[in-house]
């Protein structure tokens, strides 16, 4: 530690304190929807970019603040429990009630705001957090929040690190949002292609429900309903979260019981399937590959048992991911909380397609394109990487008193 820091605790350096939580009934009934009042917030309106959405729709006017905890501007709010505990952090820019899974950090002159809340971001700050995590759905308890370690420096050494912070977050802001922006235009170059080859169609494109290009001795049907717990040596079952646009990601897939798998043999992949979402996170549509014989699918998931002599795969995928069977599908999904596709309506999707020849041709076309899309997304990902370490490193110096000179 830097000569002139004093070693210091979160609960020393301020107040430190939880909110208020309002149930769904009376959140309805008191605070939605009003013209004037204070802002609530709750965990899901604090972003893990750290922003906060102050006109989430919920405020607390003038009468019925009694009980509940106000955080003045330049507050440190930190999320205390769930998935999100430790993650999202943000820093006030006007007064707000909260909710009581977030904690607020009001330090004490001559301590800095906007220098605690960049300490919250650094390593230090979340290896502490981690370590005081306790409970099945993990969280820290306000005692041993305030007992997380901080060094101080003096006021104007603080001033000088936030002022460098500042800029150089910005700066990385505006890159990654241009980063940000090149990968969408990536992708957004391939769904304009899709859509041109499946809606300029030429007269020899056949049109047919889905359900009479499948195999005869399969169904369209979806999957595993409850997953069980995961099993070391299970079968790998994908989920919505496997199953992207045009591609399957294995990272984090869980592998269930095959007694459970064998329950579900229609399900029981042999390769060449399309798989579609259909719950949940609708769009994703891939091809399996034939390395995932045996795997299975979750109910979330529907497989399409593609009938290889009527229809290539790949090309089915590709229509399926098109804009426009995305329009159609979008147009037959149902559900207010929950969204989903029925299997019914999934077999009568309208499917065009031309002889196989062609079809081979339009393959070529778009795995070219798809190859060169998937490269320029690489590349921009991995910005979008960097610019998280750059952040990191940052950080680092700047809490190991190793941050001199103006920052770029």
């Amino acid at each position: 530690m830097k000569n002139g820091w004093k070693k210091s605790t979160i609960g020393d350096i301020g107040r430190v304190f939880n909110g208020n939580s309002i149930s769904e009934s009376k959140k309805k009934t008191h605070f939605e929807g009003l013209d004037k009042g204070v802002p609530y917030i709750g965990t899901k309106d604090v972003g893990f970019n750290h922003e906060i959405e102050y006109e989430s729709g919920v405020k607390i006017p003038d009468g019925k603040q009694d009980g509940f905890k106000l955080a003045p501007p330049n507050t440190v709010l930190v999320c205390a429990e769930g998935g999100s505990a430790g993650r999202k952090i943000a820093h006030t820019d006007r007064e707000v009630f909260f909710g009581n899974k977030l904690f607020a950090i009001c330090p004490t002159p001559p301590v800095d705001s906007r220098f605690v809340f960049y300490y919250c971001l650094a390593e230090d700050f979340t290896e502490q957090f981690k370590g005081a995590m306790a409970g099945l759905i993990g969280g820290v308890s306000l005692n041993k929040f305030k007992d997380i370690s901080i060094s101080i420096p003096p006021l104007l050494e603080q001033q000088r690190i936030v002022a460098m912070l500042d800029k150089s977050f910005i700066a990385i802001a505006i890159a990654k949002a241009n980063a940000e922006k090149n990968l969408q235009n990536a992708r957004a170059l391939l769904e304009s292609q899709l859509q041109s080859v499946f809606t300029q169609r030429g007269p020899k494109w056949v049109e047919k429900p889905l359900v009479e290009l499948c195999d005869p001795t399969r169904v369209i049907t979806y999957g595993v309903i409850k997953l069980g717990q995961e099993i070391l040596d299970g079968v790998p079952c994908l989920r919505t979260s496997n199953v992207r646009w045009l591609r399957i990601d294995t990272e984090g897939i869980k592998k269930i019981a095959p007694s459970l798998s064998s329950e579900y043999s229609r399900t029981i992949l042999r390769g060449g399937e399309v798989l579609v979402n259909v719950r949940g996170t609708l769009g994703g549509v891939a091809v399996v590959p034939p390395e995932m014989a045996g795997w299975n699918v979750s109910r979330e998931v529907a497989v399409v048992p593609v009938d290889h002599s009527k229809v290539n795969p790949v090309f089915l995928s590709y229509l399926i991911g098109s804009g426009v069977s995305q329009q159609w599908l979008g147009g037959v999904k149902k559900g207010a909380t929950y969204v989903g596709i029925n299997i019914e309506d999934l077999r009568l999707l309208p499917v065009s397609a031309p002889t196989m020849d062609k079809q081979l041709e339009i393959i070529s076309q778009l795995e070219t394109l798809q190859a060169s899309t998937q490269r320029l997304e690489s590349i921009y990902q991995q910005k979008l990487n960097d610019f998280e370490e750059l952040k990191k490193s940052i950080l680092q110096k700047a809490f190991n008193g190793e941050l001199a000179g103006a920052c770029s």
